[in-house]
């Protein structure tokens, strides 16, 4: 018979239950059922207030039903006062009937509610939604009742058994001892079940820990010795309190050869006292002296692998405590580990002996063979693919078997990564493993390198070089130009069959326009490759811009490349006397290092109005552009020309004597001081790049103007100033 129950109905009155204080006036539920024979199942209700039972009430089941049907009944008599707790079960048999309950009787029930109510039992779980899941565990070989579970508070081994006193089950009449047993006494003082047995002058033996719940409680251990079913000889011990494991010993004393041995252990003495519940009682290692040597046994695998850990478990019987391992050839070569693990570093068949002890001596030892495979020496092919998302292939080596990190297990992949990507290959030969790694590398498109920016010998072009022998899946080099600060527009391509070098002559593009003449310009080059992929942008590198007033050179800016490191040795004034006779015949006026940016002709007044200059960073390194026209290895970088040949009417140094600018370098504030002038002078500042950040204009008649340039970065700038024909450049400084 199956049941649930809520308290136990099984007493007079029944025990337990739930708060509950509404007064129903009825019960509903859904049920399937099967009911056999005369046999009934049944839902019970009993209401109770102060401990006396209001009103108990059956609902009987008798017929069968496939599919979910509802049952309603009223309580009668009616309950005529409000309870304060109620006892609620159900069961597949009728429990409280003469009969014998039916095997296949089953009850399916749902959704139990009481009627006439406003609220239903709180946590009646009369839905049954709310389950909690258990393990039932059953000592294989021996027969057990009651509370009695494994547990690792042995006395060696793994585990131990335990047992403990209960309150009743549904509709017991009292508390339930548990029981673990080989054999039952029954009522007419005979013996049924047992164990095959035939020694004689033996001892049965356990150990046991014991903690009652009552002073007067102690758990009983029985032995019955049988021959042709009749009980020849009976013992039996108390297990008094003890608080570690304790050893007992029943001496088997009979003194006819039997055929059966049976043994019963319960927690409690019976009769059983409600206050004996909770006693708790553990027992471990029972054994026949007879049969007291331990037992030798043990588990390991049939196969292993070089250099891989070998697990080897005791099995032992009769409560071995102690071990000897005897392995040859492995590592280590012996043991007194309980489950020892071995390595062997060389194949073939290896034998392992175990010895196991008890309190009694050594047992029997016992051998095993384990067959010893080599690993795999698993290697794995790698590829280099031009372009992401092609295919590649793979091929593993070295074992019987292949599974890839893919889920392939062919020893050859076909794959398609789109970036650089590991593959991982396991290889197996007789069960043993060995892993190697693949890589398909999908080259990153290069971060290039300008070799050098410049100024061409006419000075109307800046002219870009590179080394394009460095990027071999190279398609074409694109160029671009700082046209804001910090904002690079493309100005054009070269194709890698083409020279490794650009003319900018873009002069559309940007307000910054390219013209050498006008200002300094920072360059980027970036990789197409031949995938269409594009890569980073190169470090910028600018050109060197001069101007000079009077016999004084200087230049806004260095020759730079974007990072910490000036790559300038020294800066070199050049100038051409005769420019119009011999364009290229430059001489050396002076050279300063390569942090300063200021050079001296003193001779500038003798050719002042015929003679070019340019400048000449001495580059700490040879740029060695590949395919370049004229010069294939150069260390110099030319700047834009100077002359005065432009100045129309007035001497550049006449008009500039006119103004004295101060303070300079200054923190933004400039002045500027004049003679009255007798037209309007126009007044420009330009930043490194040329581009125009202010101007104003001095009026005519002013002795007096104030520039602030406060609220633009530090730095270097040019001013212009210039009416009609006339013009005067001035290099600012603000700190």
């Amino acid at each position: 018979m199956a049941y649930f129950a809520i308290g136990d109905p099984g007493k007079v009155p029944a025990q337990g239950g739930m708060p509950y204080s509404q007064k129903p006036s009825g019960i509903r539920f859904y049920y399937k059922s099967n009911i056999i024979g005369n046999d009934t199942a049944f839902v019970l209700a009993s209401f109770k207030k102060a401990g006396t039972t209001l009103g108990t009430y059956f609902f009987k089941v008798s017929s069968s039903k496939s599919v979910y049907t509802l049952f309603t009944s009223s309580l009668s008599p009616a309950l005529t006062t409000n309870p304060d707790s109620l006892v609620i079960a159900a069961a597949s048999s009728n429990a409280f009937g003469s009969g014998p309950a039916n095997p296949g009787n089953f009850l399916q029930i749902d959704s139990i509610s009481f009627t006439g109510v406003s609220s239903q039992p709180a946590g009646m779980n009369s839905s049954f939604e709310n389950w909690v899941t258990f393990q039932d565990e059953k000592l294989n070989g021996i027969s057990t009742s009651g509370s009695v579970r494994r547990t690792t508070d042995m006395f060696n081994g793994s585990y131990a058994a335990e047992l403990q006193t209960t309150l009743p089950s549904f509709g017991g009449g009292g508390v339930r001892s548990a029981v673990l047993q080989t054999a039952q006494p029954t009522s007419s003082s005979t013996v049924r079940g047992g164990l095959p047995y035939s020694a004689m002058n033996d001892t049965i033996s356990l150990y046991y820990k014991y903690l009652p719940a009552d002073p007067l409680d102690y758990g009983r251990f029985f032995v019955w010795v049988k021959k042709a079913g009749v009980v020849i000889w009976q013992n039996s011990a108390s297990l008094t309190l003890s608080a570690s494991y304790k050893k007992v010993n029943i001496p088997l004393t009979h003194t006819l050869t039997p055929d059966t041995i049976g043994i019963s252990i319960e927690s409690s003495n019976y009769p059983y006292l409600n206050s004996y519940v909770g006693s708790d009682l553990k027992i471990d290692n029972m054994y026949l002296a007879s049969q007291k040597l331990p037992i030798c046994s043990f588990v390991s695998p049939t196969v292993g692998c070089t250099g891989q850990s070998i697990q080897l478990t005791d099995n032992s019987g009769n409560g071995a405590n102690a071990w000897g391992w005897i392995m040859p050839g492995g590592n280590p070569g012996s043991s007194t580990a309980q489950n020892p693990t071995v390595i062997y570093n060389s194949p073939g068949t290896k034998t392992i002996t175990m010895i196991s002890n008890n309190a009694f001596g050594a047992g029997t030892p016992t051998t095993r063979t384990i067959n010893i495979f080599a690993v795999p020496n698993v290697t794995s092919t790698s590829t280099i693919t031009a372009c992401g998302g092609g295919n590649a292939i793979l091929t593993a080596s070295g074992a019987s078997t292949y599974t890839w990190s893919t889920g392939a297990t062919t020893s050859t992949i076909i794959v398609t990564p789109s970036v650089t990507t590991i593959y991982t290959v396991a290889g197996t030969s007789n069960g043993c493993v060995d892993y190697a790694l693949g890589a398909v590398i999908v080259p990153l498109v290069p971060k290039p390198d300008i070799c050098m920016v410049t100024v061409d010998s006419l000075n109307k072009f800046n002219e870009i070089y590179w080394d394009k022998t460095a990027y071999p899946n190279l398609d074409s080099m694109i160029i671009y130009r700082e046209v804001i600060s910090n904002t690079y527009r493309r100005i054009g391509a070269v194709s890698k069959n083409a020279l490794s070098m650009w003319v900018d002559t873009a002069r559309s593009i940007g307000p910054a326009n390219g013209d050498p003449n006008i200002s300094t310009y920072r360059y980027k080059i970036q990789v197409r490759d031949t995938c269409g992929q594009y890569g980073p942008k190169s470090l910028w590198h600018n050109t060197v811009y001069f101007t000079h007033s009077a016999g004084t050179f200087f230049w806004t800016n260095n020759y730079l490349i974007e990072g910490p490191t000036n790559p300038v040795l020294t800066y070199s004034l050049m100038v051409n006397i005769t420019p119009t006779v011999a364009t290229s015949t430059y001489s050396l006026v002076g050279t300063t290092t390569g942090n300063q940016s200021t050079l001296n002709d003193p001779f500038y007044v003798f050719y002042q109005n015929t003679a070019d200059w340019r400048v000449e960073a001495d580059l700490g390194y040879a740029c060695t552009a590949t395919q370049k026209t004229s010069v294939t290895k150069s260390t110099k970088s030319r700047s834009n020309i100077q002359n005065n040949r432009t100045a129309i009417g007035i001497n550049e140094i006449q008009f500039k004597n006119k103004f004295r600018v101060y303070p300079n370098p200054s923190s933004g504030i400039i002045n500027i001081e004049s003679m009255a002038m007798d037209e309007e002078t126009n007044l420009i500042v330009r930043n490194v790049l040329g581009q125009e950040v202010y101007s104003d204009k001095i009026m005519k008649g002013t002795t007096a103007k104030t520039v602030n340039l406060s609220a633009f970065a530090k730095g270097i700038y040019s001013m212009e100033l210039s009416n009609g024909n006339n013009k005067a450049i001035y290099k600012l400084v603000t700190e």
